[in-house]
């Protein structure tokens, strides 16, 4: 019963009968609505509709008012004629084997079909309801039809439809009686087709219904063979009917049945697995929230399509059954969770006084229809009075209306028929004419912005404050632009201030100056606001400090104060905004400015304070917290590290920072009265992090126990992993994987096969203080010869878009440190003629060289183009936003320092398939390059966020034959230059990889190296996803050892002969955008699993190698070194690895837990040393036998005393 609903009389009309609640019984068939009900509801509600005529409610008339021509009963020959092809098509579509003639006749492209358990749109999705496997397992009769109703203009029929169905498997034959709702287009094409059946007996209702809803699914399945797994949820909610967050709550299998059975709406089927829920209580409490949910799901349903639509008939029969309370806690013996389905009671209004069906005679006009457990009852329904609350002008407690009068529903409540019915939203509570505004920073940014804002909805006068004399340029364009803008409401002028916000008695007085002259203050933003460099917080000056806060904590105290004195000086009230930052509430690890952080914090606490001091005199205070915002303040910081502009945009959901101009609305509505209610409060664009980014591996779980899968890859069906797991059998029993590709790779010089060692020479922010990092590289290589390193990784040699630029974010390949370009010729690394001397005084001493290629995307373009692209959904490359338009970008490349030595290509756009920067518009976003001879982005590269084509920069494409002969050549050429002997391949998720596979094979070939190495990162801790790519390179390249990263233990099982393994490198230090690095109390162990395995070929790192500040710990190298030395001298042969107690063997070991083990008895009565102390001594028994320790949280590796 509604508000607007006056208690009366309940039942006049009992349709069903009451149940006691003592005669339930689990297995007892629920009460159903009969044929002749059904086919009452379905006529009725059709009737209402049809005769709009003589409806009553003003509602029904409108939505209706176009009037229908024909309305008319089964007998009415004049229907049977109209339709009788359409009807002889409809039989065919049940038939089970529908021609497609039929279905292009009738079915149009996007019509859609609803039946009990099912919904889809469009033609294939249909026919695949009636073709493959239906054919198969079932068939349909069709015996008897006859037309309910049916109109014309729109087009509609309801009919009731009689066919045998037989399932053939089961040797189940059943007569279903459907009613079916048909609407047509003009050229009587479907546009809407519902089945509501019904009729199976209940001793084979469960196997009937599951069969139907499986050969429903599969179908569906084998149609969108295709689909992903991230998509499934999605279908389970066209599917099913329901929120598919419900879905989410499906962790357990049991959880799945329980849900089925409950859609099913059959007790038979629920007993069946009652077994499975005996230890399983939590599978039951997901299915109880189903169940809630379902039903008022049903109660919104029931209520929303009761007037023309017969679907209500599905929903009231779920409504009945749950409610029931058939399934009760006690009834499932051992359950740990108790639970009972609450009372339910929904109410739906019948309008019209003549619905001329047998089940409505004796119901009159505005009559309620309740659902209750009884079943249906229906009783008055009285219009509601004028002394409604709703209609008082001035009700208690809610304050005054405001001055231009009730507005919404009270407006509508109150109007007199001849009032004018004028919309207010707009011209009213959003708008600003004739108030005044007070703006801090409104000399540029985000001040300046807001300015802009409350003058275009109508502000007299906005006075920007800010520290200079004289206004910028910026602020002088926009007030020229203000002058002359069309449309504005009232004069509209833009006041320019100087003063400091820091003082206090000065910020008070430009207050006051403003309030003598306007009369009036109604609105203050307070957005002055300064950002610090960032000092560690343990050093951080005390100046500086106290700079910050002087600007962003008491400048914004100050200037709430000089507004809010005018506000109360002049009793009208207003809205102060003060702007704060998400840096208030949380704290982002990359950029803990303590000093910025802890002032937005204050002015989110300021905020809170002074609007419960202000509120009683209609002072509303709020806080605005933006996230990543592309400021003047924030450009400063973002534009000399381009990397973190990328992170920021990653990290948000849109795949983007904000404009100053996306908070226009929110600030506009803070500062009207569409927002008189909302004080105290902070709006916070909190920035989440996307699916890519959680997949952050932690290393603290390594060597840990099984971890259980995110939630977004929990299947929704048990089938689907079936499906999933066969394929994948399929593919390994009949396309094996190559030969393990290290052992037909050059690891070192042949004299230094044996014990292979890589390491990373380089971190993220590597310099040397008085050399080039080549230089240093040169003067560690016999240390490093002396270790047993046999390779070396380097960085990128190629030319950075800027001068201190890594070298991934490429501008030139072809440019080793040769050429002036960029501003310099050295890269961040050397020049070219060091890195040859390096590279030549490494190969001297046993050591091969690796070259760091970026051959995915490039950067700092000589200057832009102007091209037609088409922006996409960064969490969905293969959705566009948009439609194509003309943009500028940075996609020429000229190279002018480098004159056309090496290669003569100039790159420009259509060497490109993607960029994320539009010059012309000035907005960021990912752009896929849509001009002439443009293929859109590659179909061999990841999956990931539908196509992981784009990573970064202007994405190059490796299709074009332009940029495969040029990248085909540097290779060879690369290599051959400088004396390397492989290359570690980056992002080559992102890249083609029939590209790749082809640069790996020319390369071997033209320089001659056919055993050359070759690793690829690719990020990614799940094995099924990088078996693929072990598959399609052949056994020519190996891979970094993401997994093993993740968990060494698990991982490191599979394919061992393809893995390069790694403890850190410069992607997951802190601060990166895959940060997972490994902490000091674990390091040590994780470096003992990769150095003294067998299998793999491990790479150091050299900031763990060379003691500073991001080793954290000195003991690291030290003992670290000490490990290298172990693997030189004593992991040769077989060896394994000890967890348990009572393993036998011989050899050295290295353990990480305690354990007693026997050695052999040959090495009975010796003794065994700690080679990383030098201090532990381990007796052994004469039987072989001695206990082996290890401090917690260390490794210790025990050889022979006398080795």
């Amino acid at each position: 019963m509604n508000d607007n609903q006056h208690e009366g009389p309940q039942a006049h009309h009992v349709l069903s009968p009451p149940v006691p609640e003592q005669t339930h019984h689990p297995h007892r068939a629920p009460t159903l609505p009969t044929l002749e009900l059904l086919e009452s509801i379905a006529g009725g509600a059709h009737y209402a509709g049809a005769m709009s005529s003589h409806c009553d409610d003003p509602h029904v008339h409108a939505k209706h008012r176009r009037t229908r021509s024909l309305s008319c009963s089964a007998n009415d020959p004049t229907v049977q004629d109209s339709y009788k092809d359409i009807m002889a098509d409809l039989k065919e579509l049940f038939c089970a084997r529908p021609s497609i003639e039929v279905l292009r006749r009738r079915w149009r492209r996007d019509a859609v079909f609803e039946d009990p358990f099912s919904k889809c749109q469009g033609f294939k999705e249909y026919a695949s309801r009636w073709f493959a496997l239906p054919k198969l397992f079932s068939s349909s009769e069709h015996v008897s039809a006859r037309i309910l109703s049916a109109t014309h203009s729109p087009n509609s029929l309801v009919y009731t439809q009689t066919q045998i169905y037989t399932l053939r498997f089961l040797g189940i034959k059943k007569t279903v009686t459907s009613v079916v709702l048909v609407d047509f287009d003009e050229d009587f094409m479907i546009t809407q087709l519902i089945d509501q059946w019904n009729g199976e007996d209940p001793p084979v209702q469960w196997g009937a219904l599951w069969l139907r809803r499986l050969l429903t699914k599969i179908t569906a399945w084998v149609c969108k063979i295709k689909m992903k797994r991230k998509k499934l949820y999605d279908y389970v909610d066209t599917m099913l009917h329901y929120d598919p967050a419900i879905v989410c709550f499906s962790v357990r299998s049991h959880a799945i049945l329980v849900i089925i059975a409950l859609l099913q709406l059959d007790c038979l089927l629920f007993s069946r697995i009652k077994p499975l829920l005996v230890s399983d209580g939590h599978a039951m409490h997901i299915a109880i929230q189903l169940v809630s949910v379902l039903i008022e799901s049903a109660a919104k349903s029931l209520h929303r399509r009761s007037h023309d639509n017969p679907m209500t008939v599905t929903w009231t029969r779920l409504l009945l059954h749950l409610t029931r309370g058939r399934y009760r806690g006690n009834d499932i013996k051992g359950a740990r969770t108790q639970f009972a389905v609450p009372e339910m009671r929904t109410s739906l209004c019948v309008q019209g006084s003549r619905l001329g069906r047998p089940f409505f005679k004796n119901i009159r006009a505005n009559t309620v229809l309740t659902v209750t457990r009884a079943g249906f009852a229906t009783s008055n329904r009285t219009p509601p009075t004028k002394e409604s609350p709703l209609n008082a002008k001035n009700q208690q407690g809610t304050g005054p209306l405001p001055s231009y009068g009730p507005v919404g529903v009270s407006a509508a409540l109150n109007a007199s028929p001849s009032t004018p019915a004028v919309p207010t939203l707009f011209s009213h509570e959003f708008s600003l004419t004739d108030r005044v505004a007070l703006v801090s920073g409104g000399n540029r940014g985000l001040g300046l912005e807001t300015a802009m804002a409350l003058l275009e909805a109508g502000a007299r006068a906005v006075y920007c404050v800010d520290l200079p004399k004289q206004p910028g340029k910026e602020w002088t364009k926009v007030k020229e632009y203000v002058a002359r803008m069309e449309g504005k409401t009232g004069e509209g002028r833009l006041e320019y201030v100087s003063a400091d916000v820091r003082d206090q008695e000065e910020m008070w007085k430009v207050g006051e100056k403003i309030g003598d002259r306007e009369g009036r203050m109604d609105a203050c933003v307070a957005a002055a606001g300064i950002l610090k460099s960032h000092t560690d917080c343990l050093e951080y000056p005390a100046k500086q400090f106290q700079e910050v806060m002087a600007v962003n904590v008491n400048g914004v105290l100050f200037t709430a104060q000089a507004a809010g004195r005018q506000m109360a000086r002049f009793g009208n009230g207003g809205s102060i905004i003060l702007i704060a930052s998400m840096s208030g509430s949380i704290t982002n690890k990359d950029h803990a400015w303590v000093s910025y952080n802890t002032s937005k914090s204050a002015v989110l606490q300021m905020a809170r304070s002074m609007a419960c001091e202000l509120g009683t005199r209609r002072i509303r205070v709020n806080t605005l917290s933006p996230g990543h915002i592309y400021t003047n303040m924030t450009a400063a910081y973002l534009d000399t590290q381009p990397h973190l502009l990328d992170k920021w945009a990653s990290l948000n959901p849109l795949g983007r920072i904000g404009r100053p101009d996306e908070l226009r609305g929110v600030v506009t509505w803070l500062a009207s009265d569409a927002s008189t209610f909302c004080t105290g409060s902070d709006i916070l664009d909190r920035v989440q992090p996307p699916a890519r980014q959680q997949r952050t591996l932690s290393a603290r779980r390594l060597v840990s126990a099984p971890q259980f899968p995110p939630r977004d890859r929990i299947n929704a069906m048990a089938v689907m992993d079936v499906f999933y797991i066969v394929i994948d059998w399929l593919v390994d029993r009949f396309k094996s994987l190559p030969p393990p590709a290290l052992s037909g790779m050059r690891l070192g010089p042949e004299d230094r096969a044996e014990n292979a060692l890589m390491i990373q020479f380089f971190t993220w922010d590597s310099s040397h203080a008085s050399m080039s990092w080549w230089k240093h590289f040169e003067t560690e290589v016999p240390q490093l010869a002396e270790m047993g390193i046999t390779q070396v990784w380097l960085p990128p040699p190629n030319k950075a878009m800027r001068k201190q630029g890594q070298g991934y974010d490429a501008y030139d390949l072809w440019d080793l440190g040769e050429f002036n370009q960029k501003g310099t010729i050295a890269t961040r690394w050397g020049t070219k003629d060091e890195l040859i001397r390096a590279v030549a005084t490494a190969k001297r001493h046993g050591i091969d060289t690796i070259i760091d290629a970026v051959l995915n995307h490039k950067l700092g373009a000589d200057r832009t183009e102007k091209f037609a692209a088409v922006p996409v959904d960064p969490r969905n490359r293969l959705k566009d936003i948009g439609p194509a338009r003309e943009i500028e970008g940075w996609t020429a490349f000229d190279f002018p320092g480098r004159a056309d030595k090496y290669s003569s290509l100039k790159w420009s756009y259509k060497h490109f398939t993607g960029l994320d920067w539009d010059q012309r518009t000035r907005t960021k976003g990912i752009f896929r390059i849509v001009s002439a001879g443009h293929k859109g982005w590659s179909r061999w590269v990841d999956s990931e966020l539908g196509n992981y084509d784009y990573l970064l920069g202007i994405d190059i494409d490796h299709r074009h034959p332009e940029v495969r002969k040029d990248l085909l050549a540097w290779g060879a050429w690369v290599l051959e230059t400088t004396g390397s002997t492989g290359f570690r391949l980056d992002a080559i998720k992102h890249m083609d990889r029939r590209f790749l596979l082809e640069f790996i094979k020319n390369t071997r070939s033209v320089s001659g190296r056919e055993n050359m190495f070759a690793v690829s990162e690719y990020w990614s801790s799940n094995l099924k996803m990088i078996k693929p790519y072990i598959r399609a390179f052949e056994g020519l390249m190996t891979f970094f050892d993401v997994p093993l990263h993740h968990n060494f233990h698990e991982a490191s099982k599979f394919r061992p002969g393809d893995a390069v393994t790694f403890v850190d490198n410069h992607d997951t230090q802190v601060g990166q955008t895959l940060e997972s690095w490994v902490g000091v109390n674990f390091k040590l162990q994780a470096y003992a699993l990769i150095l003294l395995h067998g299998e793999g070929h491990p790479c150091l790192f050299y900031g763990d190698l060379y003691p500073n500040k991001e080793c954290y710990d000195e003991n690291i190298a030290r003992d670290l070194k000490r490990l290298i030395e172990a693997r030189k001298k004593f992991a040769y042969g077989a060896r394994v690895d000890y967890f348990q107690e009572h393993a036998r063997d011989s050899r050295a070991k290295a353990v990480v837990h305690t354990v007693r083990m026997n050695v052999g008895a040959n090495n009975g009565g010796t003794s065994f040393r700690s080679y990383l102390d030098q201090f532990g001594r381990i007796d052994i028994a004469p039987d072989g036998w001695g206990l082996f320790t290890c401090h917690p949280g260390s490794v210790e590796v025990w050889v022979r005393s006398d080795s």
